[in-house]
């Protein structure tokens, strides 16, 4: 067989191949075109960009937790330094707002008082701050005083 003829073979055996991918191809892209069903009451995917609220250096999510009989915790977004914000509470996402203020009057102290057990206040209220260690690894945790249940948590 001369390397022409080889050529031909190889061009022709891969026909069915191409041609099996092109109409898997259009036949998944149809899938998604709703624009000739009757009746399709589905309306076009629309992007809307997202700004997070910033506050001090921080990020809050917006109110999507209801409060709860138990402490639940609920992801707050980056605090200081980058870290992860979470308020362990009953009162829902709407503890978010003092769990950032919590984080960022923490985050005000000096390195070398971070160390230790330190107290900040927000909003008239005490809240003791100190290193937890965690199952892999260490996280800051903030107390509130007047209810031990309600807690903020830093996390990378």
């Amino acid at each position: 067989m001369t390397p022409s003829q080889e050529s031909s073979l190889r061009i022709a055996g891969s026909i069915p191949l191409v041609a099996a991918t092109v109409a898997l191809v259009l036949s998944v892209g149809a899938c998604s075109d709703t624009s000739s069903d009757a009746g399709s009451t589905a309306a076009p995917a629309t992007s809307t960009p997202v700004t997070p609220t910033v506050q001090s250096g921080t990020t809050q999510p917006p109110p999507l937790q209801a409060p709860s009989a138990e402490p639940v915790a609920i992801s707050c977004g980056t605090g200081v330094f980058g870290l992860a914000v979470f308020a362990v509470t009953t009162k829902g996402s709407a503890a978010c707002a003092t769990a950032i203020a919590v984080t960022n009057a923490y985050g005000e102290q000096p390195a070398t008082a971070r160390r230790d057990v330190l107290t900040v206040t927000v909003e008239g209220g005490s809240w003791t701050c100190q290193e937890r260690q965690g199952q892999v690894n260490p996280y800051q945790e903030c107390v509130s005083k007047a209810d031990p249940a309600e807690k903020v948590r830093l996390s990378s």
